[in-house]
C-alpha cells in the first residue's frame, strides 16, 4: 500500500490504532487539530492509552499488532516521557509516541473528510478531550516556549472557542518542569503574566523562522497579530482584569 504522503501514513496509522485497540487508544497532539481542520501539519501521531498503569503492560500488544502488517518495518525506543515507535510503510515514515494512563476524558471523532484527501477510507476513533488538549498544551508552552505550540493554542481557543480544564492545569501548574532548573509551582497569575509578556514581544520574524515549515506561506500573513491576541485571550481568562 503505498502512501504519497507523510500525513497519509499518519492517518492510516491512527486508523490501524484505533481498528486494533478501540477506545483504549486515544489520539491526542497535532493530528487531532488536523482532523479539525488546523492548517499546521505535523510528523507524529500521539496516543494516550487507558487504563494503563505502565508502558510495559502494553509493549507487547502493539509490538504484535505492528509485526502483523506485511511491508511494515519499525523501530522503537523508551525514554522517560514516552514510548517511541518510528514506522516505515508504504514508502513514507512517520513517529508515533505512546504514554499510558488510567484514564483519560475522550470523544469520537471521524477521520473521514482528511482521509478522503489522500484516497483513504474513514475510520472513528477516540481524541483527548479538547479543554483538557488545551491546558496540556499551555503547560507545554510554558514550560517550552515554542510558537507552535501557540499556533495551537490560537487554533483551540480562539477559532475552536475551547474553554480550558482548570483541574488539568492547575495540576501542571503545580509541578512546572522548566527547560532549565529544578521544577518549581505556579500560579495562574504568574502564567497570564508570562503570557503578557511573550504577547507584547512577538516578532514576525521568530514566528516564522519556527512556523515556516509547519504552515502554508499564505498562512503566515499577519500570523504574529493572531497569536498575540490569542495569547492575550488566555491571558485574560486566567487572570480577569489583571
Amino acid at each position: 500500500m503505498p502512501f504519497e504522503t507523510k500525513e497519509a501514513l499518519l492517518v492510516w496509522l491512527i486508523g490501524f490504532f484505533a481498528e486494533k485497540f478501540h477506545h483504549h487508544a486515544i489520539l491526542k497532539g497535532g493530528m487531532v487539530l488536523r482532523l479539525l481542520e488546523s492548517p499546521r501539519s505535523t510528523n507524529d501521531a500521539d496516543f494516550v492509552f487507558v487504563p494503563y498503569e505502565s508502558r510495559k503492560d502494553l509493549q507487547q500488544q502493539v509490538r504484535t499488532a505492528l509485526d502483523g502488517v506485511a511491508d511494515l518495518r519499525w523501530s522503537d525506543r523508551l525514554d522517560s516521557r514516552a514510548w517511541r515507535l518510528s514506522v516505515h510503510h508504504g514508502g513514507q515514515s512517520a513517529q508515533v509516541e505512546i504514554t499510558v494512563a488510567e484514564e483519560c476524558a475522550s470523544f469520537a471523532i471521524s477521520t473521514g473528510p482528511l482521509a478522503r484527501t489522500h484516497g483513504l477510507p474513514g475510520s472513528v476513533v477516540r481524541a483527548m478531550d479538547l479543554s483538557v488538549a488545551l491546558s496540556n498544551k499551555l503547560a507545554a508552552w510554558n514550560e517550552r516556549h515554542l510558537w507552535r505550540d501557540v499556533l495551537d493554542l490560537w487554533f483551540l481557543h480562539s477559532v475552536r472557542r475551547t474553554p480550558l480544564d482548570y483541574p488539568t492545569l492547575d495540576a501542571r501548574l503545580e509541578n512546572v518542569v522548566a527547560r532549565r532548573g529544578k521544577p518549581k509551582r505556579m500560579t495562574r497569575q504568574d502564567l497570564a503574566q508570562s503570557l503578557r509578556r511573550t504577547a507584547s514581544g512577538i516578532t514576525r520574524e521568530a514566528v516564522e523562522q519556527e512556523l515556516s515549515d509547519t504552515l502554508p506561506p499564505g498562512d503566515l500573513v499577519g500570523i504574529e497579530v493572531r497569536l498575540a491576541t490569542a495569547l492575550g485571550r488566555l491571558a485574560q481568562e486566567l487572570a480577569p482584569g489583571k
